[in-house]
Order: C-alpha cells, then structure tokens, then sequence
C-alpha cells in the first residue's frame, strides 16, 4: 500500500465502511459532519457489500484490505479475457486477439491507480462494457447486464461511471441516427443514461453539507497535453499517474491504421456504422475533450454545470486508449501480415511489462494499520470515553517534518478503525469551506464567539488526542492530560469545552489599533453572518476602505487587518487585496487558499504597508481575478482579469490599522 497522501486515506475510507458501514457525522472521519460516502474512494457497492457480508461472517471486515487487494489483482485477468472476447467476435486471429488483449491490459493506463484511486483502478474493466455493447440485443439478460454494470460503475466510483456512461450513451444515440434497428437503439440509449440519472440523484440526496462550492478551482489543471502524446517516445520523464501509454507500438499502429484506411476508403456514412469505428472516434473525441478544449467555450459549462465536477480531464484518457486500441489490432489483423503484427504487439506488451513494473516500485511495503494489535477490550473501553480523536498539529504550524506528519496519519487512522471514534481531522477529503472553518474555529483560540460550535460539539464531550511528536502544545495553553498509550502511541486526553472556551479578548486586540472600522450588513438566514461589509457579485477594484482622518507617520510601517465572523464563504483564491496611495501601490497581497481568519499572530488577513505621505487618503481594494484567461472568448474579446465577475458575495467585518515598532518593521 502506499503509506501517505490519498492511497492511505482510500484505504481507510474503504476499510472504516467495511467494518462499521457509515462515514454520517458521527462516525468516520471529518467529525462531527462526516463525509458523503459517493464522494469518497470507498467503494460503496464493494465496502457496503463486506460490511453486509460481516454480519453473516463476522470475520470478514477484518480481511478487507486483503480482499481489496486480491480483488484488483482478479480484474487483470478478467480484463484480458473480455478484450479476447471482443477481438474474437470480429474474428481476429486467436494469437493476435490473444497478444493484443494482454497488450491492452498491460498499458491500460488506469493500472497505476491500483496504488492510490482503487475505485478508479476499476476502469480497467471497461472491456466487459464493450462486449456487452456490441452484442447488446433485444433479450432481457442483455439489457439487464448493461443497465447494472454502469451501475454498478457509477458506485464503485463517480468517475468511473460518468466515463464509461458518456462512452455508451453517445454510442447508442449513434446508432439511434445511423442504423435500422431504432427501437433497439433507443432500448439501449435510455438503458445507459438512467444509471447516470440514479446517481446524480443519490448525491443530490446524500450531500447535506454545509454549502460545498459547486466551482472547484482545478478544472483546467489536469488536462491532456502534448507530453502526454509524445514524451514517452521522446524519453522525457511522466509520472507514472499521468500516463497515457502512447508509447512506440501506439503511434506505429496509428500510422498503419491510417494507411489501410486511405488505402480502403469507405463513404464516412458507411464507416461509422461498423462498430468498432465508432468505438475509435468516440475514443479521439474523448481525447479531444481531455485537452479541455471544448470546455474553453464557456457555453458547454453553463448548459451542463455537471462537468465542471469532473476536473481531472486526463482520466478521459484512459478509456480513450481502450476505446482506440483495440480497433487498432481489427484493422491490423484485417489489412497486415501477421509476421508484421505479431511482432508489433510483442513490442507493445514490452512496452506494458515496463510501465507495470514502474509501478511496483511506486509501491510502499507498510503493515496493515487496519488491525487489532492489543486486546479488543483495550479499543472497546476507550470507545465508552471518547466523543472523538483529535491529530496535532491541527491547524497551526509547529516545529514538525512530513515524516512525523505521516507516521501520526497512520496512527490516527488505526485508532480510528481500531476503536470506533471519529476523527476530527479529514485528509484530503472533498471538503466543504464552512465545515473547515468552523473546525479551525474549534482548533484555534479566536476573538470571535464560538457558540455556534455548540450546535455541532457537545460541550460536555472528551476528546482523545494523539501528536506528532511530545514538544506540540496547543495554542493558547489549552489544557491535555497525558492518559497512558495504547499500540506504542501515547494518548492525551482534552475536553471539549476548553476548545470552545479558548477565546482571545477581542477588545484588547482593537484597542491597541490606531483605526478601527466596523462595517454593517444585515444578518443572513442562515445566522453564519454578524455584521459587516457585502460585497456582491464582485468583478474589477472595489473600494473597501478610504482612510483620510488620520496622518500616518511616512518613517513607519503599518499593519492593515481584516477580521471575518462568519463562515459561509467559498475560496477567495481568486481575490487579492491592494494598498493605494494616490497612484501609487503600496501593497496587494492574494487572500490566499481559503479565507484563514486566525493567523500566527491571532489577527485577521494582514497587510503590511508604508505610507509615502502624511496627506493622501489610504485607499483599500479588493480585486476580483482569475489566475488565467481560461475561456477563448476572454482572449477573443480581450476581457482583463480583472474584469470577470466573482459570482458569490464577500463579506468582511472589521478592520484595524497598526503602527509596527520601529525594532520589528522589515523590508
């Protein structure tokens, strides 16, 4: 297994849900909200299975990351054997139909998520989707095996699912235009597209968190490039994740293909009726797609906002080369000699073996963190005692190293499954801002009154804690008792309501600013808002604050600081806030990842500055931008960043101006 990151992480996911069944609130991790289980790698149709199962073999959740891993060894085989299947089915010669399906599922490229993404792994198995596909026909069996298998796709994994679906759905309404048998066509249009409408409305259901942005920032990050296409050939270094495979045999292969297809023209009507062909050209377009080039048009995600869910555009790649190259061995073994062929894809299993092998080194030899290693009496009691476990640092920087970090992500997650109590911390989890706000408003002492964390933590509540190593100490010298440990981890014992007690005193804090400003704003329904400034649908400079009572000493430096009470407000990565003085700059900063109301200094944002006059009013902006133009009809029209339109509002609270002493001002 892989011993960090999201390997570890899915390995939880998926082994918590085999033994206890729920990620609710209460139970998991990211307590006390809990996750959306669709949202998670854990496999929902697999782990929920085992978990049913462990009620009739109560052994069973205790061997599931075995099972995990010996059940993604079984999909090679399977793979390999449906790929034979399709090739068989348009009589390709057994050694090549043989050669080409171990080729195939060799350089699948989906391979190295059996490292990390298990419910991507998965995709390999989009072969059985092909077979059912092309022999799909009027009986019941048929259109039963395709309803459930992307079913079946989309639970496994969300991606999963809307990758094979998009394939066969625009398959079907192909054949819907093109071929006679309409009535069947249809059959199989509508069959595709309901498992698709099931689970966009299960999740719609299931996501009761507390307002998840529907605009993640990464759409374009991840998308098929040029190096994709040729850095293997050019020997340039690709990460083993962010391979497509097209490798020698790949490109030897297109350029042979394309020379039988001129050689054999057909009328294009004709041609896209043979199935496999379609297959190709749905694969290219899903190449197309990965490039983020139709995305580009910002037409196509304002009438399906759904793909702007899917960011990781280079995962369309994976069935893209499926879908490419098993036509490409039909029209070999159609058009080419088989001494030509054989040693071909004798080149491309090469290729494969090479790629699988990359892989295993990739691979992290750790001990099952998910497993009793004390007396079960030992995790039971302290399931009795404990509302939750709490990993430090938690929030706040302190004197530790990625090793230490790692080694405490590990024990966290054996407590976790291993007793029973949720945990605070949330690696890596599809996160909604409030609910990671709010927890960092549990973690870390504020001016700000914490009661709205009573209607999530019960005050009364302990709370097991582990660290990374014996020197961390909470802000604010919030009190820990020191209870024994358990498994060679030592244990702290704290409570719940010296977290929501660990306030600052806000007024101790304004009365030394030499300005103070309180906006106001009307209270909003869902009471997450005090008072403050609201600045709507946002785009260019807008003016947040004009100081022109005060002359500011030129010799000096100043602190400006911004100060939040609330906790609706989605990333403002994409905002900064500027300084002027008459024309002149004197400083912009971006706001950061997601607006961190505590800072290292318990402050709000802040901004350091100097002023250049005694005279001039001190002006303070917030600018709307995005990173990059990312839509053409931006670069078309030449429309400034600074220009686009922030869609949610702002909403700031206070504002103070600090004279910094002479000894700590700095340059």
């Amino acid at each position: 297994m892989q011993k960090n990151g999201d390997g570890l992480k899915n390995y939880f996911l998926f082994a918590w849900v085999a033994k206890y069944g729920s990620l609710s609130g209460y139970t998991g991790t990211n307590y006390p909200f809990g996750e959306t289980i669709l949202y998670t790698d854990s496999m929902p149709i697999f782990s929920l299975s085992l978990f049913y199962l462990s009620k009739l073999f109560p052994f069973i959740s205790e061997y599931s990351i075995g099972i995990l891993h010996l059940s993604m060894l079984l999909l090679f085989p399977i793979c390999l054997f449906y790929l034979y299947k399709v090739f068989r089915h348009y009589e390709v010669n057994h050694w090549i139909a043989s050669l080409g399906a171990l080729l195939i599922t060799l350089n699948c490229p989906s391979n190295s998520r059996i490292l990390l993404h298990f419910g991507l792994f998965f995709i390999i198995l989009f072969p059985i989707l092909l077979y059912q596909t092309i022999t799909f026909n009027n009986t019941f069996s048929k259109k039963i095996k395709l309803f459930l298998f992307l079913l079946f796709g989309y639970y496994i994994h969300g991606y999963t699912g809307a990758i094979w679906s998009g394939i066969i759905i625009v398959y079907f309404l192909i054949t819907l235009l093109l071929k006679e048998q309409k009535k069947l066509a249809l059959q199989g249009f509508i069959l595709s597209t309901l498992p698709t409408i099931i689970y966009s409305l299960s999740v719609s259901v299931i996501d009761n968190h507390l307002w998840r942005t529907k605009h993640p920032l990464a759409l374009f990050d991840f998308k098929i490039t040029l190096n994709h296409f040729f850095g293997n050939i050019l020997q340039r270094d690709i990460v083993i994740h962010e391979s497509l495979q097209f490798n020698y045999w790949f490109w030897v292969s297109c350029f042979l293909v394309l020379f039988a297809m001129l050689k054999n023209r057909k009328p294009l009507r004709k041609f896209i009726r043979i199935e496999y062909n379609i297959f190709l050209l749905l694969g290219l377009a899903y190449i197309f797609y990965g490039t983020s080039i139709p995305l580009k048009f910002q037409v196509v995600l304002t009438s399906i906002p759904q793909l702007e869910q899917l960011r990781d555009l280079q995962r369309f790649g994976w069935v893209a080369y499926l879908c490419i190259s098993f036509p490409f061995i039909i029209y070999q073994n159609k058009y080419y000699s088989t001494l030509l062929v054989i040693p071909l894809l004798c080149v491309g299993i090469f290729e494969g073996i090479q790629y699988n092998k990359k892989i295993v080194e990739n691979i992290d030899a750790l001990s099952n963190p998910f497993q009793y290693r004390s007396p079960v009496q030992n995790y039971t009691s302290l399931k009795k005692k404990y509302s939750s476990i709490l990993a430090l640092p938690f929030h706040f920087k302190v004197d530790v190293n990625n090793t230490e970090i790692d080694q405490m992500t590990i024990e966290q997650y054996h407590l976790v499954y291993t007793t029973g109590i949720p945990s605070i911390n949330a690696y890596l989890s599809r996160l909604s801002y409030v609910e990671e706000n709010l927890k960092q408003l549990f973690t870390l002492p504020s001016p700000h009154s914490k009661n709205i964390l009573k209607q999530y933590f019960n005050e009364n509540d302990s709370i097991l804690i582990i660290k990374a190593k014996e020197s961390v100490q909470l802000p604010n010298n919030i009190p820990l008792v020191e209870i024994g440990a358990l498994d060679q981890i030592k244990l702290y014992k704290g409570y719940t309501k010296d977290f929501l007690n660990s306030e600052v005193n806000y007024d101790s804090i304004i009365s030394k600013a030499l300005i103070y400003e309180s906006f106001e704003h009307e209270n909003n329904d869902d009471g997450f808002l005090s008072h403050g400034v609201k600045i709507g649908h946002t785009h260019g400079k807008v003016l947040l604050y004009e100081q022109n009572q005060l002359q500011l000493d030129t010799s000096f430096h100043y602190n400006l600081g911004i100060w939040v009470k609330h906790y609706q407000m989605d990333s403002l990565y994409l905002n900064s806030l500027q300084i002027e003085q008459g024309h002149q700059v004197l400083a912009q900063e971006s706001l950061g990842g997601y607006f961190t109301y505590m800072d290292e200094k318990w402050g709000g944002f802040q901004l350091k500055f100097k002023p250049i006059n005694n005279t001039s009013p001190i002006k303070v902006f917030l600018i709307s931008r995005r990173e990059k133009n990312v839509y053409w009809h931006e670069k078309l029209y030449n429309i400034p960043e600074k220009k686009k339109i922030r869609e949610q509002p702002i909403l700031f609270d206070d504002l103070t101006i600090n004279k910094i002493p002479i000894n700590e001002k700095s340059d």
